[in-house]
Parts: C-alpha cells; structure tokens; sequence
C-alpha cells in the first residue's frame, strides 16, 4: 500500500497588537489572534497537522529567527506566517527568510485579497515557507488558495475542481486582479445553483466571512460581473 507522510505545518502570527483569542480583556488597540486559531481549525477539519507556534511581535523579530532557525531543523515541513510581509518599518520577515537561506520563489500576487503573499524554500531540507499578509481575510484566501493547493499535491491528491453558479448579484473589480470574494451558494426553487456576493468585502471584515459558505472566484481580464453570469466557487473549507 503506498502512503504519503501527512506535512508538518507550524503558523506563526506577527504583530505588537495581536494578543491571545483566549484573553477575557483587550486594549482597544489590540486584536484577538484569529489567524492562528483559524487555520488550526481549518487543518482539524481536514486531518491535517498544524501547529500553533504563537504570537512574535514587531519589536522583536530575533524570537522568529530563532524559531525559524529551529524549525529548519525540525520535522516541520511548511512554516506560515501572517503579518510582516509587505513594505512598512516593522515587515521584517521578507528579509530574515533569506538571510536564513530560504530561496525565493515569489513575492507578491495579482489578487485580492492577500497580494503581500510570498513562498520560499529551503531546498536542502525540502521545506516550504509561507508568508501570509496579517488581515484575517487575506491570510485565509492565501491559505486556501495558495497553502492547501500545495498540500493536495504533496499528497498525491487530484486538483481540486470548481463548481460554478449563476451570480445573483453584480460585482466590479480591478480588470488586473483575481478576486477571491465572500459569497453564499444557494440551490433556488428550480434546483439551480446561485452565488451571492456579500457585503463589507475589506480584508479586515470578519462579518461576511463568518456568513459565507463559499469563496467566488472572480478572474483577471474582467472588471464587470452582472447578474446571471457564471461564476467558479470552492467551498470555504474543503471536504477533503
């Protein structure tokens, strides 16, 4: 019987206003770690392993590089991150990837949300890194769409197919960009499958992602969706 060996993943969060999602009292400036509960949600749901290694802030990204120098050595074989990606004072993590011999493959995404995303590897001990943009909603499209893709091939699984459905609402985006968008499939009276796109679609909206059942898949090269048309869509969390 061939069998594959189920990938270690370890998700870090980064940020001084990210505090634990089990704390009873936050400053109004703080904001509950989601990301991390989230995708250790997400991989209980799919038998996957997937460690919570814990919040790193700002002001201290030697903490990170000691993990990170820790986990190379380790049975680990993806590392994520969330936050500290893109190009502001304290978005350290592009730059202590590679002085950690991490070989780039990509920085940045023409989507949304989550265009910040980069993917490095360290070829010598075969492991994959992951840094994810910090909103809620961006790491979560950059897991699904880019961290769980990688995971199926690993494993020896098929790609995952699309389902599509007529819209049932318009929508506008940026012609250049893949939109991945919050919406909720629904079967009509005529058995036909219909795709709403929900309101408040920020990165840092929970609101509609908690509504959601499904994330539409919106393509480049088109900036208008009317109602009617078809749509592609994967659930939010996959069955398998």
């Amino acid at each position: 019987i061939k069998v594959k060996k189920k990938p270690k993943i370890t998700f870090l969060s980064t940020g001084n206003e990210i505090v634990s999602y089990k704390s009873k009292r936050i400053s109004p400036w703080q904001v509950r770690n989601s990301n991390n509960h989230y995708f250790k949600i997400f991989g209980e749901n799919l038998n996957f392993n997937i460690v919570d290694g814990g919040i790193i802030k700002d002001d201290n990204p030697e903490k990170l590089r000691k993990i990170l120098k820790k986990l190379k050595n380790s049975d680990t074989d993806i590392i994520v991150t969330s936050g500290a990606i893109s190009a502001g004072k304290y978005d350290f993590v592009p730059e202590l990837v590679n002085k950690l011999g991490f070989k780039k493959y990509f920085k940045g995404a023409s989507i949304k949300p989550g265009r910040p995303i980069m993917m490095s590897k360290l070829k010598p001990k075969n492991k994959i890194f992951f840094g994810l943009p910090g909103n809620p909603i961006s790491a979560a499209a950059g897991f699904r769409f880019f961290v769980y893709p990688l995971i199926r091939k690993s494993l020896g699984m098929e790609k995952e197919r699309n389902f599509v459905a007529r819209l049932n609402n318009s929508y506008k985006k940026s012609k250049n960009f893949t939109h991945f968008v919050r919406c909720f499939a629904k079967i009509n009276n005529k058995g036909l499958v219909q795709l709403e796109v929900l309101q408040g679609q920020q990165s840092n909206r929970i609101k509609s992602f908690v509504q959601a059942n499904c994330w539409g898949i919106f393509p480049e090269g088109k900036n208008k969706f009317k109602k009617g048309d078809i749509i592609g869509w994967v659930p939010m969390i996959p069955s398998s």
